[in-house]
Parts: C-alpha cells; structure tokens; sequence
C-alpha cells in the first residue's frame, strides 16, 4: 500500500515538473509597452515627422535701392522765368582804381596832375563802360548820370546849410564836402541798385519718383 502511495507522489512530480520549468519572467508581447515593444524590434524606424501643409506664399519683391527716375518735361515756349545776377563788384572795382589813382596823385603834388586825370575819368566812366560790356546800355547811360548829377546835388545842399554870411571861403567848404559825399552816394547806389543782370530763362521742371523699402516719394523738381 506503502509502494502504491510512493509511485502515485513521484507521478505527481513528474506531471508538475514540465508546468514548473517555464521561466516566471516571461510576459506576453501584448502586455509589452509600445516603447519596450520598439526598443526590441531593432528593425524599427524613427518615427517619421509629421509635417502640415503650409501653401507657398510668394513674397513681394522689395527694393534695397531707392529708385529715382526723373523724367524732363519740355516747357512751352512762353513760360520763361527771370534769373538776376550781380556784377557790382566789378564797378566796385573800377572805382577803388579810380581812388587809388587820386590818392597817389595827393601824394604825388605838384606833379599829381596825371593821376588826378586818371582818378576823374575812372570815376565818370569805369561804371557805365562795365554796364555796356554787360549788354546794358540804359543802365551805363544811368550810371553816368548818377556819377555827374549827385556830387552837384550834394554840393548845393551843402552851400544851402551853410551860413556864408561874412566868409569868403563858404563855396570851398561846400565843395569839399558836397563832392566826396556824392560821389561816394554814385559809387554806392551803382553797385547796389544798376549792377544787375535780367535774363529770361525756360521753365524746365523734372517729375522725380523714389521708391524705397517703406516708402514711397513723388516730387517735382527743376530749375527756374
């Protein structure tokens, strides 16, 4: 009875054996992670990025330059602008010769008569001989009157101020004052006021265009 009950545990143990020899570690791969299942698969890819549909836009074209292009525009022919230019200094001139020859001649008495004659035709006629060369004749022609009638304008107020009761000499006086003065006033009002070119000149106006990067500049430029 003993031997029976021995055969039926050692039976036992044999059917057991087999069952208790799997490893206890091992899991089914549907219970794996999906992290652990690609670590193993060594086959496995990187997952591929997912990239969205973005529509090309096609970005304007930007200028890095400004671009000018003016453009001339031929005027009519009766639109004329005046332009003025001075030529004073060259009267100027002519009449700091002219006191410069009157000084030596001072100097130079009593042999300064020639200088005196240089100094005297300087004065009536460097003036008007620049407004002629200048193409203006009714301006030389102004300008040798202003260098005669001014000294004798300015020599007669200066004997009506003056009280000659009693002197002799009451005409000398006025004429030492009354001619510097009036020559000077000539000299001044000639370079000031005569001695100026009026030439007509064509309107000549240029439409101009800048385009930049953020701004944009239409103008119109010329010459008048």
């Amino acid at each position: 009875m003993q031997l029976w009950t021995w055969l039926g545990v050692a039976a036992g143990l044999l059917i057991a054996l087999p069952a208790s020899a799997q490893p206890t570690g091992a899991f089914p791969t549907e219970s794996l992670p999906a992290g652990a299942a690609r670590a193993s698969d060594p086959h496995a890819g990187a997952p591929e990025p997912v990239v969205h549909g973005v529509a090309s836009q096609q970005q304007p074209e930007q200028l890095s330059h400004p671009v000018s292009e003016p453009v001339t525009v031929p005027p009519p022919p009766s639109e004329l602008a005046e332009a003025e230019r001075w030529y004073g200094g060259y009267t100027l001139l002519t009449d700091g010769f002219s006191l410069a020859s009157a000084i030596a001649g001072a100097l130079a008495e009593p042999d300064g008569g020639p200088f005196f004659l240089i100094a005297g035709s300087g004065y009536l006629f460097g003036g008007p001989i620049v407004h002629l060369v200048h193409g203006n004749p009714g301006r030389a022609a102004a300008s040798l009157g202003l260098r005669v009638a001014l000294p004798i304008a300015f020599v007669g107020v200066s004997a009506a101020l003056d009280d000659c009761h009693g002197r002799e000499s009451c005409g000398l006086g006025s004429l030492v004052i009354g001619v510097p003065l009036g020559m000077a006033a000539a000299i001044a009002l000639d370079a000031a006021a005569l001695a100026r070119d009026h030439e007509k000149r064509p309107l000549a106006l240029v439409p101009t265009a800048s385009l930049g990067r953020n701004s944009a500049l239409v103008g119109v430029g010329g010459s008048f």
